[in-house]
């Protein structure tokens, strides 16, 4: 999202967000869920990833990078969308 939008988190939380008294990954999930659809009016592809990584699309058994199956599921779900932003720009 900040390298889409070319802000960082921090700036692109509104006033109330702001003012939750909550953990940063939280803040961070509320924040990302407000914009996924200015990202997506920028790049559909972009929007769609984002989506995947922040719905808990590939939050499967505690699966990390260190597992084959997880790293193509990551590859195939998100990376490839951005591949194809970045051919087509």
């Amino acid at each position: 999202i900040e390298l889409i939008l070319g802000k960082t988190f921090d700036s692109l939380r509104t006033a109330q967000e702001e003012s939750l008294a909550l953990s940063n990954p939280l803040l961070d999930y509320i924040t990302a869920q407000r914009l996924v659809d200015q990202v997506r009016m920028t790049s559909s592809n972009y929007g769609t990833a984002v989506t995947r990584c922040i719905d808990g699309d590939l939050h499967k058994n505690n699966l990390g990078l260190d597992n084959e199956d997880f790293c193509q599921e990551v590859y195939s779900r998100v990376v490839a969308l951005l591949e194809k932003d970045l051919e087509n720009s």
